[in-house]
């Protein structure tokens, strides 16, 4: 009797811990592809252009497609920042870049619209990854990273949109990145400067 006993709280337990791990299982997958979803955002963007356009307009949306999700990564940069910068430094850069980005992918999506391309939703993968990232600095080293994060990413973004504005056969588009030009130079200058005074400062 005690042996069927024991032989059956085994069984109870066994099942108790398949259970689980079934559930666990089932969370996991299902946050894997939520990341999988992110990632193919950008992805699904550029396969749905790419079946719409020539080689030509391929290009031009590309140029939009990249832009699009840089100015996505930044709103998003700038409402962790908005939430966890302890500098005046820090919180009034998340401002600007919130503000100016928020601006300029708007008209983007609308010139994205009328021109038929296809954009991204979110941000990738890879850039959530640094989101989760910087949220792991603490007081002043959160706005040290951030300034500096905002300084490279506004340099790259100043060489694709110059790149853009020069190879874009579309001339909407030529002219919209163009425009966009002297607020990505406005934002890196208010980055420098934010990164050097926050530089200045004690943990």
């Amino acid at each position: 009797m005690k042996l069927a006993t024991h032989a059956l709280s085994l069984a109870i337990l066994g099942t108790v811990f398949y259970l689980s791990a079934c559930s666990d299982g089932g969370t996991t997958h299902k946050n894997a592809e939520a990341r999988a979803d992110s990632a193919d955002s950008k992805k699904t963007a550029e396969e749905h252009n790419n079946a719409k356009f020539d080689k030509v307009g391929e290009k031009d949306a590309k140029y939009v497609v990249d832009a699009y999700e840089a100015g996505l990564f930044e709103i998003r940069m700038a409402d962790t920042a908005k939430e966890y910068a302890t500098t005046k430094e820090g919180k009034s850069l998340a401002e600007m870049m919130y503000t100016g980005h928020a601006k300029l992918n708007e008209e983007l999506r609308n010139l994205a619209k009328k021109k038929q391309i296809s954009l991204p939703d979110d941000v990738t993968s890879a850039q959530s990854d640094k989101l989760k990232n910087i949220r792991s600095e603490r007081r002043i080293n959160f706005d040290k990273k951030y300034a500096s994060a905002m300084v490279d990413g506004h340099k790259d973004a100043i060489n694709l949109f110059e790149k853009a504005s020069k190879e874009c056969t579309d001339g909407d588009l030529a002219n919209w990145f163009s425009a966009a030009l002297p607020d990505l130079r406005k934002h890196l200058d208010a980055a420098m400067n934010a990164e050097e005074e926050i530089k200045k400062m004690k943990r």
